[in-house]
């Protein structure tokens, strides 16, 4: 019973402090990056966006993803009484290491994931290595 008080009793502080809006609300959309022998990669969830609404740019060795989420039109009358889907701006930047290869990046959205793909130059490759000798 407790429980449910306190459910309620956050609710409705929730919906009476912020009146149903979120415009104060700074977001970024959550990444995954993973590391192959041959390239990085860094996947964004970004649901209910489309590639209009999402730039990726190469600038001074930083690979910054940009992008708008606009908010749903409500029926008319409609208000939320709870809405933690943030909308607005968001900026996220990654430092490209020296290695990278700045000609091989290549992006991708299918979904709402935006897939971005950096080549690692040749030179930073792993590789093996021969040993001599007996």
């Amino acid at each position: 019973m407790q429980e449910l008080q306190n459910r309620l009793s956050s609710l409705s502080d929730w919906s009476s402090g912020r009146n149903g809006h979120q415009a104060d609300i700074q977001w970024a959309p959550p990444v995954d990056v993973l590391e192959t022998n041959d390239e990085f990669v860094i996947r964004a969830d970004l649901p209910g966006m489309n590639k209009n609404d999402v730039s990726v740019t190469l600038e001074e060795g930083k690979l910054v993803i940009t992008g708008k989420r606009f908010a749903e039109a409500l029926p008319e009358g409609a208000e939320y009484v709870f809405n933690e889907r943030p909308c607005g701006t968001f900026t996220r930047s990654f430092v490209m290491p020296g290695w990278a290869d700045p000609t091989g990046i290549n992006a991708e959205f299918k979904h709402g994931l935006l897939e971005v793909r950096v080549k690692k130059a040749e030179k930073a490759k792993a590789r093996l290595i021969a040993i001599q000798g007996e």
